[in-house]
Order: structure tokens, then C-alpha cells, then sequence
């Protein structure tokens, strides 16, 4: 490749690990109410830290699309679910950083009404089609042989951890990253099937 992937792959995994990091010290909340957790200062750092970390998977998801496989590429239109629907993440952080805020400012109320209807319904999709996109993904760049399988798996795992447990889906992601940075960096692609290995290996 003329225009090796590996270091924009490098620079969204770590700088996804890094943003998850705090998440991962408070997986286990109080018994507060939203509305002051939401007024908090490190919320607002958690909150930046998240969106920092959606935007540069943003930026890598593009940069797969350059990654060869013995099955091919990954193809297009999978990449596209997956921008589609981190993008949609990388709004509602956007929305839980400032929007929130300010309606917490207005009224701390507001923040502990239950959602539900419209809001609750859109929520729910955008987080079924994170979840569909990037196992979608991950298991075609498992087949098609695109990345390291630890990666793969780990992208998978990404997707499953995002609807659950959020901005800690950046620690799998991040990781599946810097795999693949590597293998890149190699300019190959590790692969599990032996009879594929030539394939791989050729100059």
C-alpha cells in the first residue's frame, strides 16, 4: 500500500484506550440522582473524554477500507452502517455533553424525568444498529480475513459492550485497533487458515 492505514489505525487506538480509561474506575455508581450527577464536573470530563473517543473511530472507520484481505475487502456498504451509526453516538454524546448541561442549568428536574416516547424509541434504534453494524463488521473482517482475529473478536465485543455499558466499548475498539495498526504496519495481515498464509505473505 502507498498509504499505509497504520498510523491513523495507531493513533484512533490509543486515543480510544485513553478515553475510556475513566469509565472503566466507576463501572459502579451511587444511588444519586441524574440531575446531579449530570451537573458534576467529572461528568463533563467523562462526557468530553467519550466524544474525543467516538470522533476518532470515526476518523479510523474510513481507514479500513484500505486494509486487503485474503477474502477481499471489506465492503463498502458495511462501512458505511458503521459510520452511520457511530456518528449517531458521536451526536448523543454531543447532546449528553452540552445539551444536558444546559437544561441542567435551566432546570435540574428536567434531567430525572424518565425518558420514554419518541426520545426513548430513537435511543433504543440507534443503539440496535451500532450493535448490528459493527458485529456486521467485525465478523466480515473475521471471514475475509481483513484483520488479526483477536481484532476481530474484539470488535465484536465493542459492539455488544456500546448498548450496555457506552464509552467503555472504546477499550475493545481501541485495542482491535492497534492489532490491526500492527498487522498493517507488517504489511501483512495475520490469517488462521495455513493454505491462506502464502496468499499473505507474497511481496
Amino acid at each position: 500500500m502507498n498509504r499505509s492505514p497504520a498510523v491513523p489505525l495507531t493513533l484512533a487506538g490509543a486515543l480510544l484506550i485513553a478515553t475510556a480509561a475513566p469509565f472503566a474506575l466507576e463501572l459502579t455508581s451511587g444511588d444519586e440522582k441524574f440531575s446531579t450527577t449530570a451537573l458534576s464536573g467529572m461528568y463533563l470530563v467523562r462526557m468530553a473524554l467519550a466524544l474525543i473517543g467516538t470522533l476518532a473511530l470515526l476518523v479510523a472507520i474510513p481507514r479500513l477500507r484500505a486494509l486487503p484481505g485474503t477474502g477481499g475487502h471489506l465492503p463498502g456498504w458495511s462501512l458505511d452502517a458503521a459510520l452511520i451509526a457511530t456518528a449517531l453516538t458521536a451526536a448523543t454524546q454531543f447532546v449528553q455533553l452540552f445539551v444536558v448541561r444546559w437544561l441542567g442549568d435551566i432546570d435540574p428536574d428536567l434531567l430525572d424525568i424518565p425518558m420514554g416516547g419518541v426520545l426513548m424509541a430513537s435511543m433504543v434504534a440507534s443503539w440496535v444498529l451500532y450493535l448490528l453494524a459493527w458485529t456486521i463488521v467485525g465478523g466480515l473482517a473475521l471471514r475475509r480475513q481483513v484483520v488479526p482475529v483477536p481484532a476481530g473478536v474484539l470488535l465484536i465485543i465493542g459492539a455488544v459492550l456500546q448498548p450496555v455499558f457506552g464509552p467503555l466499548a472504546a477499550l475493545p475498539f481501541g485495542a482491535a485497533l492497534l492489532m490491526t495498526a500492527r498487522a498493517a504496519r507488517g504489511s501483512t495481515i495475520q490469517v488462521t487458515d495455513a493454505s491462506a498464509a502464502p496468499i499473505a505473505s507474497r511481496s
